[in-house]
């Protein structure tokens, strides 16, 4: 027949949609062919038309005996993944047909996935993930038609990789697992949660709004989304905790270590080359005002609350009015008045202050210029003591804003 040339090509070429169309074309006319009732009927299920195949099994029980039409019932809850009521099934048609070999092979395979599934969560439980992870790549191969056992053991699998914190491979199985069943909520829970950790927010907002409209019941995550909501907005802002290098659980002593680190690395006169002067003069500032924030109790509460710093509370912290060197300044005693500083280049880890001396004016007026020398020349004997070992540059300190004098970078 031309129709079964037709059919037997598309089948060929794996055109599922082709497939399809033919066999429905063709049951119009004839619907007593077991062989074309039963490819259609597992036709619709691997395409996930369950609803539909379930509704089939209604003209095959008028042609199949009662064992078949049972061993279909059974491969469609296999096929859905509830591999139990799929083994449940097939058992009892074994009991009254020993010798049916579809459900023979059938429950064999059941079996395999059940033994396979099982080992692998145990491995799970215990700790050992990548064993665990072996395991549930060994289940995926027992059946590869199977799709929604497999979306159920692709997210097992990424749970596991997510406690190896491999989030980007655990995002890629969460991706295949989706594929194979895109009403799976656990699926698209788990893919909510990476892509939050990764920083995939409306990705994440989307997932949870999936999984919740799926299953409400299970997952009311209502408060999720909001949480998810407020790192979107902290994230287009700056992280204060990554520019400063600290956790952000870090207490004002290790905020302030690092700021005294970066302000002085990043220090623009500590940049002679033009190109990389402007970089260094932006992230100064970011570093001050992280350290600003930071270190007020008020202004980390709202930070970490994703709340807005640019209100009226905090009017001028971050416009033209914030000077960066003012800070640089007062943390690094600008209430002195005036004094000659050694730094050494290995990152700020060692300054040394020489004297102070208020009446300082342009290197003028009463007591300057005798203590600048003092000052000056004991700098240039701590040069001539560190030069070998730490490149240093010398700066003079008035009214809480620095110069720099020499450097040796």
């Amino acid at each position: 027949m031309q129709f079964e040339k037709e059919y037997e090509e598309a089948v060929r070429q794996k055109d599922v949609e082709k497939q399809e169309q033919f066999l429905k074309v063709f049951l119009q006319h004839s619907q007593k062919s077991k062989r074309f009732l039963t490819e259609y009927f597992k036709l619709l299920i691997e395409r996930g038309k369950f609803s539909e195949a379930n509704s089939q099994l209604g003209v095959l029980k008028e042609i199949f005996s009662t064992p078949d039409v049972y061993y279909l019932k059974a491969y469609w809850f296999y096929m859905q993944g509830d591999i139990d009521s799929a083994m449940s099934l097939a058992k009892s048609v074994l009991e009254s047909d020993p010798d049916h070999k579809n459900c023979l092979t059938l429950l064999k395979l059941a079996r395999k996935l059940v033994v396979g599934k099982e080992e692998a969560n145990s491995l799970f439980k215990s700790g050992n993930y990548e064993e665990a992870i072996d395991k549930y790549t060994e289940c995926i191969a027992i059946d590869e038609s199977n799709k929604r056992f497999h979306a159920i053991i692709y997210t097992n699998r990424a749970t596991a990789l997510a406690k190896q914190n491999k989030q980007e491979e655990a995002l890629k199985d969460l991706d295949k697992a989706i594929e194979c069943n895109d009403k799976y909520p656990q699926a698209l829970y788990k893919r909510g949660d990476i892509n939050q950790k990764l920083g995939n927010f409306d990705d994440a907002i989307r997932d949870f709004h999936s999984a919740q409209e799926l299953d409400p019941s299970k997952y009311s995550l209502e408060n999720r989304i909001r949480e998810v909501r407020v790192e979107a907005k902290k994230a287009r802002k700056k992280d204060y905790y990554k520019i400063l290098g600290v956790p952000k659980e870090a207490d004002e002593q290790e905020i302030k270590k690092a700021y005294r680190k970066l302000a002085l690395k990043y220090h623009p006169d500590r940049v002679p080359d033009p190109k990389e002067k402007e970089k260094a003069e932006k992230m100064f500032k970011d570093i001050a005002e992280a350290y600003s924030v930071l270190t007020d109790k008020e202004k980390r509460r709202r930070y970490d609350m994703g709340q807005d710093l640019d209100g009226p509370d905090f009017s001028g912290f971050r416009g033209a009015d914030f000077n960066p060197f003012d800070i640089f300044s007062s943390f690094f005693g600008g209430d002195m008045g005036g004094a000659s500083e050694f730094t050494s280049g290995d990152g700020g880890a060692r300054t040394f202050s020489f004297g102070s001396f208020p009446g300082f004016t342009n290197m003028g007026g009463r007591g300057g210029p005798s203590v600048f020398k003092f000052n000056l020349c004991v700098c240039l004997i701590m040069k001539l003591l560190l030069i070998r070992w730490y490149p240093f540059c010398i700066y003079i300190r008035h009214n809480s804003h620095l110069t720099r004098i020499h450097s040796t970078e």
